[in-house]
């Protein structure tokens, strides 16, 4: 039977939001520039698949604290994410459809990629008038800037880089 499969177990998810809030923290109250590095790209990559995972699933309460947890603390709006990442798995490597192909993109573009996502997903929740999620987008941006912003965007190129790929 494969459905147990797809039940979610809340008690990973809430230990795993938990834990990527601390690095967050951690990013954000370190001295160690080095270390505020380290954990920005930690939480960049592992937020970002979890972000992944809880835009398909079919759970509304999982998708609305996903869509919150990961634009607290990655800046990515899964409203903005999940249908052009669906397009995606629609039209795999489609060069009309795919907006994942769509671009030239070169491999050293890739560590910008994360940052271009940022952008985009500011851009949609203005457009789309969704002040609730541009809201929890500008707390997290509120919060990551009690750090120096060097080496978090440091972390941020050479994971998005790795996660890019």
């Amino acid at each position: 039977m494969v459905l147990p499969y797809y039940r979610i177990n809340w008690g990973i998810e809430v230990l795993l939001m938990l834990f990527y809030l601390s690095l967050m923290l951690v990013s954000v109250w370190t001295d160690s520039w080095m270390l505020a590095g380290l954990c920005s790209g930690l939480v960049q990559m592992g937020v970002g698949w979890m972000g992944h995972s809880m835009s398909h699933s079919r759970d509304t309460l999982l998708n609305q604290i996903g869509n919150s947890f990961v634009g607290l603390t990655i800046g990515y709006s899964l409203s903005w994410w999940s249908p052009k990442h669906n397009r995606h798995h629609m039209f795999t490597n489609s060069m009309r459809y795919d907006e994942d192909i769509m671009h030239e993109y070169k491999r050293y573009y890739f560590p910008l990629l994360a940052l271009k996502w940022r952008y985009d997903s500011i851009e949609s929740s203005l457009l789309s008038r969704n002040y609730r999620e541009l809201g929890i987008i500008l707390l997290g941006y509120c919060i990551l800037l009690q750090q120096n912003p060097l080496p978090l965007l440091l972390g941020q190129l050479v994971f998005g880089y790795f996660t890019s790929l």
